[in-house]
């Protein structure tokens, strides 16, 4: 479930308990899901730390621009 939405979200996260589906790594093709770029070995994915700092480094940019 996606947690509520602040009327100013932009990057909405998954609540705990929530999981989100990846493609098998074998699938780099359309139909359906499929990895764009693949990851290097199975469970290569990057850390949920990692991902909360992109989104607040893209945030604080959305930011500053909307004040300059």
């Amino acid at each position: 479930m996606i947690q509520q939405l602040e009327q100013d979200e932009d990057a909405p996260c998954l609540g705990k308990g929530t999981y989100l589906g990846v493609p098998r790594i074998d699938r780099r093709e359309p139909p359906g899901t499929y990895w764009v770029v693949p990851p290097r070995r199975d469970g290569d994915l990057c850390r949920p730390a990692a991902v909360r700092s992109l989104v607040a480094a893209g945030r604080c940019e959305l930011a500053q621009r909307a004040n300059a």
